[in-house]
């Protein structure tokens, strides 16, 4: 007998709250625009934790056509987004949350990239919260690797990127 277990709908809570852009904050990475030639996407995923991380990688690089690099540290991430192009960011909260999301949202070489997180326990007050920030999604641990790809797509809308 398998025991799948209920993880918590937080693409609900966290679309119930007003965004900045309802607000009519500018968010930089909603207006950033790539070439709609561009189909495959390339993701950085930056997680202290080497299981959570091959584990990441594997469901999103079976489940969809995206090219994920992965970054071990906040601060190997933080350089390698300022170096490279990437079209999306998945971060795994859990030391210092403010301080690479911060880095991230206010240098200019990575201020227009979406940033969705991955936390140990979303309220829909944290989810309001991020928001606020101009993060553009929050998942909460444990999820699903096999339907990661579709909520990360869900958030950026990333249309034909769902299975």
């Amino acid at each position: 007998m398998i025991i799948e277990p209920i993880l918590p709908n937080t693409a609900s809570c966290f679309s119930t709250h007003p965004t900045p852009k309802s607000k009519g904050m500018k968010i930089p990475w909603q207006s950033a625009t790539f070439p709609a030639t561009t189909r495959k996407r390339h993701l950085l995923l930056i997680d202290g934790e080497e299981d959570r991380r091959y584990v990441t990688r594997a469901g999103l690089e079976l489940m969809t056509d995206w090219q994920i690099w992965v970054a071990s540290s906040y601060q190997e991430g933080f350089n390698f987004a300022r170096t490279q192009s990437f079209h999306a960011i998945l971060i795994n909260l859990d030391a210092n949350p403010l301080g690479i999301l911060q880095q991230l949202l206010s240098h200019p070489a990575t201020q227009h990239i979406p940033i969705i997180l991955t936390v140990d326990r979303l309220r829909c007050a944290d989810a309001e919260y991020f928001s606020q920030l101009g993060v553009a999604g929050a998942i909460a641990q444990p999820y699903d690797c096999v339907n990661l790809g579709g909520q990360i797509a869900d958030f950026l809308n990333w249309q034909g990127d769902r299975d």
